[in-house]
């Protein structure tokens, strides 16, 4: 067998990706290719013309559904939100507070998993600094709000002591996987996009969150006066 050419299995899952793409309306092709190539060059490197392209139309279909290319990433922007609403809102409801976190950082692991261009497009679009990521990163922090407000009001979690700067930690600390992509490779020596270094990731971020770092109170080994360590 030509060891270049693609095995059964693969050639079979390829015709169902190619077949669901083909299921979906013109206005959802040209959504779904344009976050692609939005999380491939983005939005700045991609055309209107480049996404008629590569869905195979003309560039007059694409602006009968979408006029201009900034109607078009708000589209895109929606629909990311909404898939990302869709898969984590209300996972793990009525297990107890360490459960239900779990339950709902592994619907979005799934959610990555399933569609990593999204998270490669989340990656490109908050660390650009520009309107559309001061926009979507908006809308992200919302999220982690309504969340926290949840389990606030089931009472598993605390009052931030600083709601504002408490809630920019918390929105860092849940989405370091996006914006530390950039330099997961480089600085750390991890793959982003790598299902089991998400979920390395995912377990840390739950350590962090339901267990202290630092050991205080009774349990907490004692330090002799006068002993410092200094940094090496």
């Amino acid at each position: 067998m030509n060891p270049a050419a693609p095995s059964g299995g693969a050639d079979r899952a390829s015709r169902r990706v190619s077949a669901r793409f083909s299921d979906l309306s013109l206005a959802a092709q040209i959504r779904a290719t344009a976050l692609r190539l939005f999380a491939e060059l983005g939005v700045g490197g991609t055309s209107m013309r480049t996404i008629a392209a590569e869905v195979g139309v003309s560039l007059g279909a694409v602006v009968h559904h979408f006029p201009s290319k900034h109607d078009l990433e708000v589209a895109v922007q929606r629909d990311v939100t909404e898939q990302i609403l869709d898969a984590v809102h209300g996972a793990g409801v009525g297990l107890d507070v360490v459960e239900q976190l779990r339950a709902r950082r592994q619907a979005w692991l799934e959610l990555l998993t399933r569609s990593p261009e999204i998270g490669a497009y989340l990656s490109r679009i908050l660390t650009a600094r520009n309107e559309g990521s001061v926009e979507l990163a908006k809308v992200l922090v919302e999220g982690i709000r309504a969340e926290h407000a949840e389990l606030l009001e089931q009472g598993v979690v605390r009052r931030l002591d600083d709601p504002e700067a408490g809630m920019v930690l918390y929105f860092s600390i849940v989405h370091a996987s996006v914006f530390l992509q950039p330099f997961l490779t480089s600085v750390f020596g991890m793959t982003g996009s790598d299902t089991e270094v998400l979920e390395r990731l995912q377990r840390c971020e739950l350590d962090l969150l339901t267990r202290p770092l630092f050991l205080t109170g009774p349990d907490a080994p004692a330090v002799r006066k006068g002993s410092r360590r200094t940094a090496p």
